[in-house]
Protein backbone atom coordinates (compact mmCIF):
# COMPACT_ATOMS: atom_id res chain seq x y z
CA UNK A 1 0.00 0.00 0.00
CA UNK A 2 2.75 2.44 0.98
CA UNK A 3 4.82 1.61 -2.11
CA UNK A 4 1.79 2.13 -4.34
CA UNK A 5 1.08 5.53 -2.77
CA UNK A 6 4.74 6.49 -3.20
CA UNK A 7 4.58 5.60 -6.90
CA UNK A 8 1.43 7.69 -7.28
CA UNK A 9 3.09 10.64 -5.56
CA UNK A 10 6.11 10.38 -7.86
CA UNK A 11 3.88 9.93 -10.92
CA UNK A 12 0.39 11.22 -10.08
CA UNK A 13 -2.61 10.30 -12.27
CA UNK A 14 -3.52 12.68 -15.08
CA UNK A 15 -7.08 13.23 -13.79
CA UNK A 16 -7.34 14.34 -10.15
CA UNK A 17 -11.09 14.98 -10.33
CA UNK A 18 -11.92 11.28 -9.95
CA UNK A 19 -11.05 8.54 -7.48
CA UNK A 20 -10.13 8.83 -3.81
CA UNK A 21 -10.16 12.43 -2.56
CA UNK A 22 -7.77 11.62 0.29
CA UNK A 23 -5.36 9.99 -2.16
CA UNK A 24 -5.52 12.97 -4.52
CA UNK A 25 -4.91 15.45 -1.70
CA UNK A 26 -1.92 13.49 -0.42
CA UNK A 27 -0.25 12.85 -3.79
CA UNK A 28 -0.51 16.53 -4.74
CA UNK A 29 -0.18 18.23 -1.36
CA UNK A 30 2.87 16.36 -0.08
CA UNK A 31 5.30 17.43 -2.83
CA UNK A 32 3.85 20.95 -2.92
CA UNK A 33 4.25 21.24 0.86
CA UNK A 34 7.87 20.13 0.53
CA UNK A 35 8.37 22.65 -2.27
CA UNK A 36 6.95 25.47 -0.16
CA UNK A 37 9.32 24.49 2.64
CA UNK A 38 12.21 24.70 0.18
CA UNK A 39 11.29 28.33 -0.55
CA UNK A 40 11.84 29.15 3.12
CA UNK A 41 14.99 27.05 3.34
CA UNK A 42 16.83 29.59 1.17
CA UNK A 43 16.54 32.13 4.00
CA UNK A 44 16.75 29.45 6.70
CA UNK A 45 20.12 28.27 5.39
CA UNK A 46 21.43 31.80 4.84
CA UNK A 47 20.44 32.76 8.39
CA UNK A 48 22.06 29.66 9.88
CA UNK A 49 25.41 30.31 8.20
CA UNK A 50 25.35 34.08 8.73
CA UNK A 51 24.45 33.58 12.41
CA UNK A 52 27.88 32.05 13.04
CA UNK A 53 29.91 34.96 11.70
CA UNK A 54 31.97 36.87 14.30
CA UNK A 55 29.65 39.87 13.90
CA UNK A 56 26.50 37.68 13.96
CA UNK A 57 24.14 40.07 15.77
CA UNK A 58 24.58 42.89 13.25
CA UNK A 59 24.61 40.45 10.34
CA UNK A 60 21.36 38.79 11.47
CA UNK A 61 19.69 42.16 11.99
CA UNK A 62 20.82 43.24 8.51
CA UNK A 63 19.48 40.09 6.90
CA UNK A 64 16.18 40.50 8.77
CA UNK A 65 15.73 44.07 7.54
CA UNK A 66 16.67 43.06 3.99
CA UNK A 67 14.48 39.96 4.06
CA UNK A 68 11.38 42.01 4.81
CA UNK A 69 12.17 44.37 1.92
CA UNK A 70 12.62 41.40 -0.44
CA UNK A 71 9.42 39.84 0.82
CA UNK A 72 7.52 43.05 0.07
CA UNK A 73 8.88 43.31 -3.47
CA UNK A 74 8.52 39.64 -4.37
CA UNK A 75 5.02 39.19 -2.99
CA UNK A 76 3.63 41.78 -5.39
CA UNK A 77 4.43 39.35 -8.22
CA UNK A 78 4.00 36.05 -6.39
CA UNK A 79 0.37 37.06 -5.91
CA UNK A 80 -0.06 37.14 -9.69
CA UNK A 81 1.12 33.53 -9.86
CA UNK A 82 -1.95 32.59 -7.83
CA UNK A 83 -4.04 33.81 -10.75
CA UNK A 84 -1.97 31.59 -13.03
CA UNK A 85 -2.52 28.57 -10.77
CA UNK A 86 -6.27 29.18 -10.68
CA UNK A 87 -6.58 29.54 -14.46
CA UNK A 88 -4.34 26.59 -15.29
CA UNK A 89 -6.18 24.38 -12.78
CA UNK A 90 -9.56 25.37 -14.19
CA UNK A 91 -8.55 24.75 -17.81
CA UNK A 92 -6.92 21.43 -16.95
CA UNK A 93 -10.17 20.42 -15.27
CA UNK A 94 -12.06 21.48 -18.40
CA UNK A 95 -9.64 19.47 -20.59
CA UNK A 96 -8.45 22.63 -22.42
CA UNK A 97 -4.61 22.32 -22.64
CA UNK A 98 -4.25 25.12 -25.22
CA UNK A 99 -5.98 27.60 -22.94
CA UNK A 100 -3.67 26.55 -20.12
CA UNK A 101 -0.58 27.03 -22.32
CA UNK A 102 -1.81 30.43 -23.54
CA UNK A 103 -2.29 31.48 -19.93
CA UNK A 104 1.27 30.39 -19.13
CA UNK A 105 2.82 32.47 -21.93
CA UNK A 106 0.98 35.66 -20.99
CA UNK A 107 1.77 35.14 -17.32
CA UNK A 108 5.45 34.70 -18.16
CA UNK A 109 5.57 37.97 -20.07
CA UNK A 110 3.84 39.94 -17.32
CA UNK A 111 5.93 38.54 -14.47
CA UNK A 112 9.25 38.86 -16.31
CA UNK A 113 8.75 42.52 -17.20
CA UNK A 114 7.45 43.49 -13.77
CA UNK A 115 10.12 41.56 -11.87
CA UNK A 116 12.96 43.24 -13.79
CA UNK A 117 11.47 46.71 -13.21
CA UNK A 118 10.95 46.10 -9.50
CA UNK A 119 14.46 44.66 -9.10
CA UNK A 120 16.01 47.76 -10.65
CA UNK A 121 13.95 50.06 -8.44
CA UNK A 122 14.88 48.00 -5.40
CA UNK A 123 18.61 48.21 -6.15
CA UNK A 124 18.44 52.00 -6.51
CA UNK A 125 16.48 52.54 -3.30
CA UNK A 126 17.88 49.80 -1.05
CA UNK A 127 19.88 52.12 1.23
CA UNK A 128 17.05 54.61 1.70
CA UNK A 129 14.50 51.92 2.47
CA UNK A 130 16.71 50.26 5.08
CA UNK A 131 17.30 53.62 6.80
CA UNK A 132 13.55 54.22 6.98
CA UNK A 133 13.10 50.81 8.61
CA UNK A 134 15.61 51.76 11.30
CA UNK A 135 18.87 50.19 10.10
CA UNK A 136 21.97 52.20 10.89
CA UNK A 137 25.73 51.89 11.20
CA UNK A 138 27.17 48.46 10.50
CA UNK A 139 23.69 46.93 10.21
CA UNK A 140 22.86 49.37 7.41
CA UNK A 141 26.12 48.68 5.56
CA UNK A 142 25.68 44.92 5.72
CA UNK A 143 22.01 45.18 4.79
CA UNK A 144 22.75 47.16 1.63
CA UNK A 145 25.46 44.67 0.58
CA UNK A 146 23.08 41.75 1.04
CA UNK A 147 20.01 43.41 -0.47
CA UNK A 148 21.61 44.74 -3.65
CA UNK A 149 22.79 41.30 -4.71
CA UNK A 150 19.59 39.59 -3.61
CA UNK A 151 17.60 41.96 -5.82
CA UNK A 152 19.23 40.33 -8.84
CA UNK A 153 18.03 36.92 -7.70
CA UNK A 154 14.48 38.20 -7.29
CA UNK A 155 13.88 37.92 -11.04
CA UNK A 156 14.91 34.25 -11.09
CA UNK A 157 13.02 33.59 -7.86
CA UNK A 158 9.76 35.02 -9.23
CA UNK A 159 10.07 33.07 -12.47
CA UNK A 160 10.94 29.87 -10.61
CA UNK A 161 7.93 30.37 -8.35
CA UNK A 162 5.76 30.99 -11.43
CA UNK A 163 6.95 27.77 -13.05
CA UNK A 164 6.12 25.89 -9.87
CA UNK A 165 2.65 27.48 -9.73
CA UNK A 166 1.96 26.51 -13.34
CA UNK A 167 2.88 22.87 -12.84
CA UNK A 168 1.08 22.64 -9.50
CA UNK A 169 -2.09 24.05 -11.03
CA UNK A 170 -1.87 21.31 -13.66
CA UNK A 171 -1.60 18.67 -10.94
CA UNK A 172 2.17 18.11 -11.07
CA UNK A 173 3.72 18.69 -7.65
CA UNK A 174 6.82 16.58 -8.24
CA UNK A 175 8.66 18.61 -10.88
CA UNK A 176 8.56 21.88 -8.85
CA UNK A 177 9.80 19.92 -5.83
CA UNK A 178 12.89 18.79 -7.76
CA UNK A 179 13.48 22.31 -9.09
CA UNK A 180 13.31 24.03 -5.70
CA UNK A 181 15.15 21.18 -4.02
CA UNK A 182 17.98 21.39 -6.52
CA UNK A 183 18.24 25.16 -6.07
CA UNK A 184 18.50 24.64 -2.32
CA UNK A 185 21.22 22.03 -2.67
CA UNK A 186 23.29 24.47 -4.73
CA UNK A 187 22.67 27.16 -2.11
CA UNK A 188 23.74 24.89 0.77
CA UNK A 189 26.93 23.91 -1.03
CA UNK A 190 27.91 27.44 -2.06
CA UNK A 191 26.92 29.33 1.12
CA UNK A 192 29.84 28.31 3.38
CA UNK A 193 32.29 28.57 0.47
CA UNK A 194 31.21 32.12 -0.32
CA UNK A 195 30.60 33.33 3.26
CA UNK A 196 33.50 32.18 5.45
CA UNK A 197 37.16 33.19 5.44
CA UNK A 198 38.36 29.67 4.60
CA UNK A 199 36.53 30.11 1.29
CA UNK A 200 35.93 33.37 -0.55
CA UNK A 201 35.25 35.29 2.68
CA UNK A 202 32.47 37.45 1.24
CA UNK A 203 30.29 37.45 4.36
CA UNK A 204 26.63 38.38 3.84
CA UNK A 205 27.33 39.19 0.18
CA UNK A 206 28.41 35.58 -0.34
CA UNK A 207 25.08 34.30 1.00
CA UNK A 208 23.18 36.48 -1.45
CA UNK A 209 25.38 35.44 -4.38
CA UNK A 210 24.89 31.74 -3.62
CA UNK A 211 21.14 32.30 -3.72
CA UNK A 212 21.39 34.05 -7.10
CA UNK A 213 23.29 31.14 -8.64
CA UNK A 214 21.01 28.43 -7.24
CA UNK A 215 17.76 30.09 -8.28
CA UNK A 216 19.01 31.18 -11.69
CA UNK A 217 20.25 27.73 -12.69
CA UNK A 218 17.03 25.91 -11.84
CA UNK A 219 14.86 28.64 -13.31
CA UNK A 220 16.47 27.86 -16.67
CA UNK A 221 15.84 24.16 -16.14
CA UNK A 222 12.18 24.88 -15.40
CA UNK A 223 11.79 26.85 -18.63
CA UNK A 224 13.28 23.90 -20.50
CA UNK A 225 10.72 21.56 -18.89
CA UNK A 226 7.77 23.71 -20.01
CA UNK A 227 9.06 24.31 -23.53
CA UNK A 228 9.79 20.62 -24.14
CA UNK A 229 6.51 19.31 -22.78
CA UNK A 230 8.27 17.24 -20.12
CA UNK A 231 5.41 17.83 -17.70
CA UNK A 232 1.66 18.41 -17.96
CA UNK A 233 1.86 21.84 -19.56
CA UNK A 234 3.48 22.20 -22.97
CA UNK A 235 4.03 25.74 -24.20
CA UNK A 236 4.70 25.75 -27.94
CA UNK A 237 5.39 28.56 -30.44
CA UNK A 238 1.70 28.60 -31.42
CA UNK A 239 0.91 29.81 -27.91
CA UNK A 240 3.24 32.83 -28.19
CA UNK A 241 0.37 35.30 -28.53
CA UNK A 242 -0.34 38.36 -26.44
CA UNK A 243 -3.91 37.89 -25.28
CA UNK A 244 -5.47 40.83 -23.47
CA UNK A 245 -8.30 38.67 -22.20
CA UNK A 246 -5.81 36.28 -20.57
CA UNK A 247 -3.82 39.15 -19.07
CA UNK A 248 -6.98 40.76 -17.72
CA UNK A 249 -8.06 37.50 -16.12
CA UNK A 250 -4.62 37.12 -14.55
CA UNK A 251 -4.84 40.64 -13.16
CA UNK A 252 -8.41 40.39 -11.86
CA UNK A 253 -7.75 37.03 -10.22
CA UNK A 254 -4.14 37.45 -9.21
CA UNK A 255 -4.33 41.18 -8.46
CA UNK A 256 -6.22 40.81 -5.17
CA UNK A 257 -3.86 38.01 -4.15
CA UNK A 258 -0.88 40.16 -5.04
CA UNK A 259 -2.36 43.02 -3.03
CA UNK A 260 -3.06 40.65 -0.14
CA UNK A 261 0.56 39.53 -0.10
CA UNK A 262 1.68 43.16 -0.33
CA UNK A 263 -0.48 43.85 2.72
CA UNK A 264 1.20 40.97 4.55
CA UNK A 265 4.67 42.13 3.62
CA UNK A 266 3.85 45.76 4.40
CA UNK A 267 2.57 44.74 7.82
CA UNK A 268 5.84 42.86 8.28
CA UNK A 269 7.75 46.06 7.50
CA UNK A 270 5.64 47.99 10.03
CA UNK A 271 6.25 45.27 12.58
CA UNK A 272 10.00 45.35 12.04
CA UNK A 273 9.91 49.15 12.41
CA UNK A 274 7.98 48.86 15.68
CA UNK A 275 10.42 46.28 17.03
CA UNK A 276 13.58 47.95 15.67
CA UNK A 277 12.82 51.47 16.86
CA UNK A 278 11.25 50.39 20.13
CA UNK A 279 13.45 47.53 21.29
CA UNK A 280 16.73 47.59 19.31
CA UNK A 281 18.89 45.25 17.21
CA UNK A 282 18.64 42.32 19.63
CA UNK A 283 14.86 42.28 19.29
CA UNK A 284 15.13 42.57 15.50
CA UNK A 285 17.49 39.60 15.37
CA UNK A 286 15.14 37.60 17.63
CA UNK A 287 12.17 38.45 15.43
CA UNK A 288 14.13 37.55 12.29
CA UNK A 289 15.19 34.11 13.56
CA UNK A 290 11.86 33.40 15.25
CA UNK A 291 9.92 34.53 12.22
CA UNK A 292 11.84 32.29 9.86
CA UNK A 293 11.45 29.35 12.20
CA UNK A 294 7.69 29.95 12.26
CA UNK A 295 7.61 30.29 8.47
CA UNK A 296 9.34 26.93 8.16
CA UNK A 297 6.42 25.42 10.08
CA UNK A 298 3.84 27.39 8.11
CA UNK A 299 5.15 26.79 4.59
CA UNK A 300 3.78 23.23 4.36
CA UNK A 301 0.40 24.84 5.06
CA UNK A 302 0.83 27.23 2.16
CA UNK A 303 1.75 24.19 0.07
CA UNK A 304 -1.23 22.17 1.23
CA UNK A 305 -3.43 25.21 0.65
CA UNK A 306 -2.13 25.62 -2.89
CA UNK A 307 -2.67 21.91 -3.55
CA UNK A 308 -6.18 22.16 -2.12
CA UNK A 309 -6.84 25.20 -4.30
CA UNK A 310 -5.58 23.41 -7.41
CA UNK A 311 -7.80 20.40 -6.67
CA UNK A 312 -10.78 22.62 -5.91
CA UNK A 313 -10.20 24.56 -9.14
CA UNK A 314 -9.93 21.39 -11.22
CA UNK A 315 -13.08 19.98 -9.64
CA UNK A 316 -14.99 23.19 -10.29
CA UNK A 317 -13.76 23.03 -13.89
CA UNK A 318 -15.08 19.47 -14.05
CA UNK A 319 -18.36 20.71 -12.47
CA UNK A 320 -17.89 18.76 -9.25
CA UNK A 321 -18.27 21.41 -6.50
CA UNK A 322 -18.99 18.84 -3.77
CA UNK A 323 -15.65 17.15 -4.40
CA UNK A 324 -14.02 20.58 -4.22
CA UNK A 325 -15.45 21.16 -0.72
CA UNK A 326 -14.40 17.74 0.55
CA UNK A 327 -10.90 18.24 -0.89
CA UNK A 328 -10.50 21.44 1.10
CA UNK A 329 -11.65 19.98 4.42
CA UNK A 330 -9.46 16.93 3.89
CA UNK A 331 -6.52 19.28 3.44
CA UNK A 332 -7.45 21.14 6.65
CA UNK A 333 -7.44 17.91 8.65
CA UNK A 334 -4.07 16.82 7.25
CA UNK A 335 -2.42 20.15 8.04
CA UNK A 336 -3.99 20.31 11.50
CA UNK A 337 -2.21 17.08 12.42
CA UNK A 338 1.08 18.53 11.21
CA UNK A 339 0.54 21.81 13.06
CA UNK A 340 -0.36 19.95 16.23
CA UNK A 341 3.09 18.36 16.18
CA UNK A 342 4.66 21.74 15.39
CA UNK A 343 2.82 23.32 18.29
CA UNK A 344 4.24 20.75 20.69
CA UNK A 345 7.78 21.29 19.44
CA UNK A 346 7.47 25.07 19.46
CA UNK A 347 6.11 25.19 23.00
CA UNK A 348 8.51 22.59 24.34
CA UNK A 349 11.84 23.36 22.66
CA UNK A 350 11.94 27.01 21.53
CA UNK A 351 15.53 27.60 22.69
CA UNK A 352 16.71 24.57 20.73
CA UNK A 353 15.46 26.12 17.49
CA UNK A 354 17.00 29.49 18.32
CA UNK A 355 20.41 27.92 19.04
CA UNK A 356 20.54 26.58 15.49
CA UNK A 357 21.01 30.14 14.27
CA UNK A 358 22.98 32.02 16.90
CA UNK A 359 25.00 31.56 20.11
CA UNK A 360 23.92 35.03 21.36
CA UNK A 361 22.08 34.35 24.63
CA UNK A 362 20.04 37.57 24.61
CA UNK A 363 18.73 36.83 21.12
CA UNK A 364 17.98 33.21 22.09
CA UNK A 365 16.02 34.23 25.20
CA UNK A 366 13.92 36.86 23.42
CA UNK A 367 13.31 34.68 20.37
CA UNK A 368 12.23 31.70 22.50
CA UNK A 369 9.43 33.76 24.03
CA UNK A 370 8.25 34.76 20.55
CA UNK A 371 8.24 31.11 19.40
CA UNK A 372 6.06 30.09 22.36
CA UNK A 373 3.51 32.78 21.55
CA UNK A 374 3.45 31.78 17.87
CA UNK A 375 3.21 28.04 18.54
CA UNK A 376 0.18 28.55 20.78
CA UNK A 377 -1.95 29.52 17.74
CA UNK A 378 -0.49 27.16 15.13
CA UNK A 379 -3.83 25.34 14.70
CA UNK A 380 -5.65 28.64 14.05
CA UNK A 381 -2.95 29.74 11.63
CA UNK A 382 -3.20 26.45 9.76
CA UNK A 383 -6.98 26.72 9.41
CA UNK A 384 -6.78 30.27 8.08
CA UNK A 385 -4.00 29.46 5.62
CA UNK A 386 -5.61 26.38 4.06
CA UNK A 387 -9.09 27.88 3.72
CA UNK A 388 -7.79 31.15 2.26
CA UNK A 389 -5.39 29.50 -0.19
CA UNK A 390 -8.05 27.02 -1.26
CA UNK A 391 -10.47 29.81 -2.15
CA UNK A 392 -7.74 31.72 -3.96
CA UNK A 393 -6.93 28.60 -5.99
CA UNK A 394 -10.45 28.69 -7.45
CA UNK A 395 -10.06 32.33 -8.47
CA UNK A 396 -12.00 33.75 -5.50
CA UNK A 397 -9.40 36.22 -4.26
CA UNK A 398 -11.06 39.55 -3.44
CA UNK A 399 -12.75 38.61 -0.15
CA UNK A 400 -9.69 36.78 1.29
CA UNK A 401 -7.69 39.92 0.48
CA UNK A 402 -10.13 42.08 2.45
CA UNK A 403 -10.02 39.69 5.38
CA UNK A 404 -6.22 39.85 5.47
CA UNK A 405 -6.23 43.66 5.33
CA UNK A 406 -8.69 43.95 8.22
CA UNK A 407 -6.77 41.42 10.30
CA UNK A 408 -3.34 42.95 9.89
CA UNK A 409 -4.05 46.69 9.79
CA UNK A 410 -7.21 46.66 11.87
CA UNK A 411 -6.03 44.33 14.63
CA UNK A 412 -2.39 43.12 14.59
CA UNK A 413 -0.51 46.37 13.89
CA UNK A 414 -2.68 48.60 16.15
CA UNK A 415 -2.31 46.11 19.01
CA UNK A 416 1.46 45.90 18.44
CA UNK A 417 1.59 49.67 18.92
CA UNK A 418 -0.86 49.97 21.79
CA UNK A 419 0.02 47.03 24.03
CA UNK A 420 3.72 47.91 24.64
CA UNK A 421 3.21 51.67 24.93
CA UNK A 422 -0.14 51.97 26.72
CA UNK A 423 -0.22 48.79 28.80
CA UNK A 424 3.54 48.45 29.35
CA UNK A 425 3.77 44.87 28.12
CA UNK A 426 7.16 45.39 26.43
CA UNK A 427 8.13 43.24 23.47
CA UNK A 428 5.66 40.56 24.58
CA UNK A 429 2.85 42.91 23.62
CA UNK A 430 4.03 42.66 20.01
CA UNK A 431 4.02 38.87 20.21
CA UNK A 432 0.51 38.93 21.75
CA UNK A 433 -0.75 41.07 18.85
CA UNK A 434 0.43 38.33 16.49
CA UNK A 435 -1.64 35.78 18.42
CA UNK A 436 -4.87 37.79 18.44
CA UNK A 437 -4.61 38.66 14.76
CA UNK A 438 -4.22 35.04 13.68
CA UNK A 439 -7.20 33.85 15.73
CA UNK A 440 -9.38 36.52 14.09
CA UNK A 441 -8.14 35.61 10.61
CA UNK A 442 -8.93 31.92 11.10
CA UNK A 443 -12.47 32.70 12.29
CA UNK A 444 -13.08 35.03 9.34
CA UNK A 445 -11.76 32.52 6.79
CA UNK A 446 -14.05 29.84 8.23
CA UNK A 447 -17.12 32.06 7.87
CA UNK A 448 -16.26 33.13 4.30
CA UNK A 449 -15.59 29.56 3.20
CA UNK A 450 -18.85 28.30 4.68
CA UNK A 451 -20.84 30.97 2.81
CA UNK A 452 -19.72 29.18 -0.38
CA UNK A 453 -19.64 32.06 -2.86
CA UNK A 454 -16.21 30.86 -4.03
CA UNK A 455 -17.91 27.89 -5.72
CA UNK A 456 -19.65 30.25 -8.17
CA UNK A 457 -16.45 31.86 -9.50
CA UNK A 458 -16.22 31.59 -13.32
CA UNK A 459 -13.08 31.78 -15.49
CA UNK A 460 -13.53 32.22 -19.25
CA UNK A 461 -10.91 32.43 -22.01
CA UNK A 462 -11.58 32.44 -25.75
CA UNK A 463 -8.87 30.48 -27.56
CA UNK A 464 -10.11 30.93 -31.13
CA UNK A 465 -7.90 33.91 -31.94
CA UNK A 466 -4.68 31.99 -31.33
CA UNK A 467 -5.58 28.69 -32.95
CA UNK A 468 -3.53 28.05 -36.06
CA UNK A 469 -5.91 28.00 -39.04
CA UNK A 470 -5.82 25.00 -41.35
CA UNK A 471 -3.79 25.41 -44.51
CA UNK A 472 -5.89 26.01 -47.62
CA UNK A 473 -5.42 23.37 -50.24
CA UNK A 474 -3.93 24.58 -53.50
CA UNK A 475 -5.19 22.87 -56.61
CA UNK A 476 -2.44 21.76 -58.91
CA UNK A 477 -3.05 21.46 -62.65
CA UNK A 478 -3.06 17.95 -63.98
Amino acid sequence: MASRLFKQIMRPPEDLTTGSILRNVVILALPIAITQSFTVLFHFVDTAFIGHLPYSRDALAAVTFSGHVMFFINTMLIGLTIGTTAMVARFVGEKEPDKAALTVFNSFVMCLVLSVVLALIGILLSGRVLRVLGAEGNVLRLGVEYLEILMVSSVAMIMLFLIGSILQGAGDGITPMWLFGGANVVNVILDPIFIYDWGLGMGVKGAALATVIGRGLFCLIGIFVLSRGLSRVHVQPKHFRFKLQAMWQLITIGGPSAFQMMIRSLSGLFLIMIVGKGFGATAVAALGIGGRTVMLALMPGFGIGRASGALAGQNLGARKPDRAVVSVWTSVVIYSVFMGVGMGLGLGFPRTFMRIFTPNQEVIAMGAVYLRYAASVYLFIGLGIVLSKSMEGTGYTLVPMGLTAVTLFGITIPLALVLPQVFGTGIQGVWAAFVVGNVFHAAGAFVVFRLGKWKKKRIVLDYREVAIPPQESVATPE
